[in-house]
């Protein structure tokens, strides 16, 4: 019984080695740390690594899903390029199946991290002023970010406490965006205590 127990043990073990993913070496360096969300990605080889550049679409995945196009750059070097912004605050995983992506020359999937930042903004007040009406106020001002934002983003997201019937509208950096220094104007009947 003894003797049948440790077989199934050994049997057990086995299988499970032989089902788990093997990890490959054939990473020299990758985009790590925190990356903007409209940076490309970047990998670099160790020397013996002969990419095979058509299946490179395939033989890369990234976790949460991301549309990407990849690129060779140079002999060793693949430049990953999300098709949209990535998401703020968010780790990501890249995983790259190395038997696929150099012929069956090497084997496992090389594996790499990274995150995106929070979006923070910063407000200077640049003009407060009661509407024609008398009703309430416009105030012009600058938001700085983080990181390149959506004016849609913005639009949705940013919050005035205090006021009542807020209408937020902006004037968005070139390409649609709001990256940085770029005036947006409020306006809003009540008091305005604080931009979140």
């Amino acid at each position: 019984m003894k003797t049948i127990c440790h077989a199934l043990f050994a049997l057990s073990a086995l299988l499970i080695a032989s089902c788990s993913k093997q990890t490959s070496d054939i990473i020299e360096w990758s985009t790590n740390g925190v990356t903007g969300v409209r940076m490309p990605l970047h990998v670099t080889f160790v020397e013996n690594v002969q990419v095979e550049e058509s299946a490179m679409q395939d033989a890369i995945s990234i976790t949460p899903a991301v549309g990407f196009d990849a690129y060779l750059s140079g002999m060793r070097m693949i430049r990953i390029v999300p098709k949209s912004p990535l998401q703020y605050d968010t780790q990501y995983k890249v995983a790259i199946d190395a038997a696929k992506l150099t012929g069956r020359q090497h084997k496992g999937i090389a594996e790499f991290r990274f995150a995106t930042p929070k979006l923070r903004f910063t407000y200077n007040d640049n003009w407060l002023q009661q509407n024609d009406e008398m009703t309430g106020y416009v105030l012009i001002g600058e938001i700085v970010s983080s990181d390149y934002a959506e004016g849609s983003y913005m639009e949705r997201n940013l919050k005035i406490s205090g006021t009542a019937g807020t209408d937020v509208k902006g004037t968005h950096s070139e390409g649609g965006g709001l990256s940085t220094n770029t005036p947006w104007a409020t306006s809003s009947r009540g008091a305005m205590r604080a931009i979140r």
